[in-house]
């Protein structure tokens, strides 16, 4: 197992001037640089070490990505849906004389289809 006392002052040199080049590269969303060479295991370890960070980082973000769009999608296909269904709602409760539930389902079918931003009422 390496030990720090294996690290050279070089190694340790190349490798902040690596970090450096690494954090723009994250700032930027650009390519992970390749590693230079290094004598010491230690550092090399360090350097894998944050490539494999990096690169877990990277997946994490597609797959937020990913499930994002399936979440608009799914948003969108079930809105629609849900929609019909307090109007229905809404339909059953008047027809069973529950005036005042069917407004209650009617107004939250209109607090929906309003959006959260004027649904609220604003301080005057």
């Amino acid at each position: 197992m390496a030990s720090v006392r294996d690290i050279t002052f070089g190694d340790l040199l190349v490798f902040m001037g690596w970090m450096q080049k690494m954090e723009q590269a994250c700032e930027h969303q650009l390519a992970v640089p390749d590693p230079p060479r290094v004598m010491s295991a230690k550092v090399k370890g360090w350097m894998y070490l944050m490539q494999t960070l990096e690169e877990r980082r990277r997946q994490g973000d597609e797959r937020l990505a990913v499930l994002e769009a399936t979440l608009a999608a799914h948003e969108a296909r079930l809105g629609p849906l849900f929609s019909s269904l307090l109007g229905n709602l809404a339909v059953l409760y008047e027809t069973l004389g529950r005036g005042e539930k069917a407004q209650a389902v009617r107004q939250r079918l209109e607090a929906i289809h309003d959006g959260p931003s004027k649904s609220r009422t604003t301080p005057t």
